[in-house]
């Protein structure tokens, strides 16, 4: 299913957006432009479901909640500006 393969490409690439950036303001925009593209060929509850997850794995790195459940291309960009705060 593509929820499936967006999850599999969502854990490794993950991985190695968090070896390449070492600061906020290179991160979230990488990881911006990640979760959008992962997204275009999801249903609404395939993106929230993504969104749990990549939550899920930026706890599990140490980082903080990205808070992604929920949110829309336009909260999208608003949270990234805040966590690069």
């Amino acid at each position: 299913s593509s929820l499936t393969l967006a999850t599999r490409q969502l854990e490794s690439q993950l991985g190695m957006l968090l070896a390449t950036f070492h600061d906020d303001a290179g991160f979230w925009p990488a990881f911006t432009t990640l979760m959008q593209g992962l997204e275009t060929e999801l249903t609404q509850a395939e993106r929230s479901r993504l969104r749990s997850h990549a939550d899920f794995l930026l706890v599990r790195a140490g980082m903080s909640s990205w808070t992604l459940i929920g949110a829309t291309p336009g909260t999208t960009a608003r949270a990234v500006a805040a966590a690069a705060r």
